[in-house]
């Protein structure tokens, strides 16, 4: 899920204690990206959040027993992107960065059962004029994993796309998408 920026560690952190999680694990002050992990009380669900400076967001990763109930938890008490603002800012901005963003929160923010329509709008946005769109699919098909459907929108960028870095770069996920899959 993503989170937005006015949400900063200090704050995940003060929500985790509130919720007597354990914590499992943390980066030093020093080290990037910030990362800090924990455990629900009974151990069934993990939580990392990640202040990512490689795409500019940051987000939680939730795992376990307890995912949807954790996740409404975080979303009703921290201020955190929705999958619609995703799709909106992808889509309906005119500005890149807002574009790429959207792309990434997108990727970050869909359930399972939004899964439909985040494909449905990077197919769209695959054919944008703009490589760096292009590129920032790639980086959320990424972040997403592996999904047949997107795993096509990535074949069409490596064997079609008229930038040669773009079509690279589709080809150096298709391949760690290979190797998550076996």
């Amino acid at each position: 899920m993503g989170i937005k920026p006015s949400v900063q560690l200090a704050r995940m952190q003060t929500f985790a204690w509130d919720r007597n999680w354990d914590i499992t694990g943390a980066t030093r002050e020093d080290e990037s990206p910030t990362r800090f992990s924990w455990v629900t009380i009974g151990g069934g669900t993990g939580i990392v959040y990640l202040e990512d400076p490689y795409i500019g967001v940051n987000y939680a990763v939730i795992t376990g027993d307890s995912v949807d109930p954790v996740a409404e938890d975080i979303r009703s008490a921290l201020d955190c992107w929705t999958f619609e603002e995703a799709v909106s800012q992808a889509t309906g901005s005119p500005d890149r960065d807002a574009k790429i963003r959207g792309i990434y929160i997108g990727a970050l923010s869909a359930s399972a059962a939004e899964r439909d329509r985040l494909v449905s709008t990077f197919q769209r946005l695959a054919g944008d004029s703009d490589a760096d769109i292009r590129h920032a699919l790639l980086v959320g098909i990424g972040y997403v994993g592996p999904d047949v459907r997107l795993r096509h929108i990535a074949e069409g960028l490596c064997d079609n796309d008229p930038d040669d870095e773009v079509r690279r770069d589709a080809e150096l996920l298709l391949e760690g998408l290979g190797r998550l899959e076996q």
